[in-house]
This record gives structure tokens, sequence and C-alpha cells, in this order.
């Protein structure tokens, strides 16, 4: 409540993965009702380089974006807005 977009993604991923980032512009938004999700696609840059698995997660890693593709459930892809798509080379 009473934070963007921006300052609750840059507070998240300080809380769940310790990471720093600067947030760049909004790539692409999109919902997802069959999930009950409503997702946005930020640019981001990282201030810091160390990863630690914050205590809602078993392990954080940066894979490359194949690997990162590969994580991605199946069903999800489809609906990817095209900027995204294109940037891990599907569609």
């Amino acid at each position: 409540p009473g934070e963007s977009p921006q300052m609750a993604l840059v507070r998240e991923l300080k809380e769940e993965t310790n990471l720093d980032v600067h947030v760049h512009e909004l790539l692409a938004e999109h919902a997802l009702p069959d999930l009950g999700y409503y997702v946005r696609w930020f640019r981001l840059t990282a201030a810091s380089l160390d990863l630690k698995p914050g205590d809602d997660l078993a392990e954080v890693a940066f894979v490359s974006r194949a690997e990162a593709l590969e994580r991605f459930p199946v069903k999800v892809i489809p609906t990817w807005p095209p900027v995204i798509a294109a940037f891990f080379g599907v569609g």
C-alpha cells in the first residue's frame, strides 16, 4: 500500500534475493486471468551482485537467457508481450 510497482519491485528483490537494483523503463504489461496474475516487465540493472536467498527462497542464481527460458512454465510463454518474447528469442 502506498508504494509504486517500481518501489515494490526494488523492495521485494532486496528482501528475497539481497539484490540492489535500479529500475528503468516499463517494457510491457499484461494480464493472465486464468492464473490470477497481472504482470509488469521492467528493465533493471543490478547495483550489486551479492545474491542470497531470502526467507521465501531455497535458492537464487544468475542464469543465462536460455536457462531462464527453461524455468518458465510453458503455458505462460505464449502469453508474453512481443517485446519479451523477442528478448528471449521465442515467438
